[in-house]
């Protein structure tokens, strides 16, 4: 069975739409983690820099920029990994 959708003059089979659903709504939840993650960061860039940049190098300073970066990092290259995969 096929179907239209949105006057797209293609037909789609309908056991396609699922994955086609899933794939924008994971999206969507990307582009929203990715704009919380900015927003927190624009929130607490005047206390980091305070804080962490001004200060000597330290223990403490070295694991809150790799907590901070390293795990940013990787979710952007998980996430680049997934889409390679799914092609």
């Amino acid at each position: 069975m096929e179907a239209s959708y949105d006057g797209i003059s293609r037909t789609i089979p309908l056991f396609w739409w699922p994955l086609i659903k899933f794939n924008i709504v994971f999206n969507y939840f990307a582009v929203a983690s990715f704009t919380a993650v900015v927003y927190d960061w624009v929130l607490t860039f005047g206390k980091e820099f305070e804080l962490v940049w001004r200060k000597r190098c330290s223990f403490m300073s070295v694991l809150y920029v790799s907590v901070r970066f390293l795990g940013i990092l990787y979710a952007g290259y998980d996430h680049k990994v997934d889409e390679i995969a799914r092609r």
